[in-house]
């Protein structure tokens, strides 16, 4: 059945690489279905609580500054998403039990999925 959802979702991609276990392909094929085509703050957030990280988001836009200075060169502004990847909700311990280990792979494949949805006016900044 899995494969068939995999087959359906065109799994694998540049983004999704079928690989790990049952429920890590499983979260692929939620991810794919049903937030790739969405780009919303709480879109980024359920993303990352799917594969268990934790993020905190800041939107802002960035413009011109004052003192101008010359030559002028009139770029496109952007918008600037940073997200901040953190492990720990606030008032709670740090660490769910039992205690998963996260690998880069996670990270890295949200990082990806996130470059594929952002909207295109928007630039993406890590921290942390």
């Amino acid at each position: 059945m899995l494969s068939r959802f995999e087959k359906e979702l065109s799994i694998p991609d540049n983004v999704f690489v079928v690989q790990g276990g049952i429920t890590d392909r499983q979260k692929d094929v939620i991810v794919k279905k049903y937030y790739m085509n969405t780009n919303t703050t709480q879109t980024f957030i359920d993303i990352a609580n799917i594969y268990g990280i934790t993020i905190n988001i800041r939107q802002y836009y960035s413009r011109a500054t004052f003192p101008v200075t010359f030559p002028m060169v009139f770029a496109p502004n952007r918008n600037i998403i940073e997200i901040e990847f953190t492990n720990s909700a606030s008032g709670t311990f740090p660490l769910p039990f039992p205690i998963p280990f996260k690998t880069e792979s996670d990270i890295n494949k949200i990082k990806r999925i996130y470059a594929k949805i952002k909207p295109a006016n928007s630039i993406i900044v890590y921290k942390g």
